[in-house]
């Protein structure tokens, strides 16, 4: 990734900012990419595991999640809101 802001800042002079910045998400990507290709294939889950407790899993870590970001969401607006109005009241 240090290497991609170092391509991207030499590219800029050539393309433009927002072109560099496009073309080297774009090379990072693909590098990543034919990295985790050769990469060995990892089975963290026994084949006996059971499918249910997987799926329970999956689905708490979707709901929390859900939680954990509209709590944020919610907190970041209310906070925002109130600093908005002592802002402006001043």
């Amino acid at each position: 990734m240090v290497g991609g802001v170092q391509v991207g800042r030499r590219l800029s002079s050539r393309f433009g900012i927002w072109n560099a910045s496009l073309l080297t998400g774009g090379l990072f990507v693909i590098i990543i990419s034919i990295v985790s290709h050769f990469l060995p294939e990892v089975d963290e889950i026994p084949a006996a595991f059971p499918a249910t407790l997987l799926w329970r899993f999956r689905i708490a870590t979707v709901e929390i999640q859900v939680v954990t970001w509209a709590t944020l969401g919610l907190l970041f607006g209310w906070l925002t809101e109130r600093q908005m109005k002592t802002v402006s009241q001043t």
